[in-house]
């Protein structure tokens, strides 16, 4: 879903590509090997998000987003409640990465476990009154399942 640029698709996003090209092995290999959808550009941001079926329950999400000249990194998890209409999550940012395929990977494996590392009970739950599967978003069950 765009966020409203109507540039983005012929100035921004062949920038973007040509600076993810530089470290996508690291990502499409560690993606492959854990079973996770790759998100690009999510709302036109300039990110990619690998998400997974979390094994107790919900979203895990790793966000590797262009900063400068370097990567943020972050991760989260997320058990929606749709009757209640409440998110349970649970973030932290793992911080910048150079552009090295061999480092990112170490750090894509950090965040797995980090996000694996966390009990349901620490998710904090927040009321999100327009909390529901929108067409076109994936659901929670669509998600593939995790290889450790």
């Amino acid at each position: 879903m765009p966020n409203g640029s109507s540039n983005w698709l012929e100035q921004e996003h062949p920038v973007l590509e040509a600076f993810f090209e530089k470290i996508s092995s690291a990502i499409y290999s560690f993606s492959q090997k854990h079973n996770l959808l790759i998100d690009k550009y999510y709302h036109q941001l300039p990110n990619w998000s690998l998400r997974f079926k979390h094994p107790q329950g919900g979203v895990g999400n790793i966000t590797i987003q262009k900063s400068g000249d370097c990567l943020w990194i972050g991760v989260s998890w997320w058990i929606d409640d749709y009757d209640l209409n409440t998110r349970h999550t649970k973030a932290a940012e793992i911080g910048e990465c150079d552009l090295d395929v061999n480092l990112l990977y170490k750090k894509l494996k950090e965040c797995l476990e980090t996000i694996l590392s966390w009990k349901k009970e620490e998710l904090e739950a927040c009321k999100c009154p327009d909390l529901r599967k929108k067409i076109g978003e994936v659901a929670e069950c669509e998600y593939p399942v995790l290889k450790p």
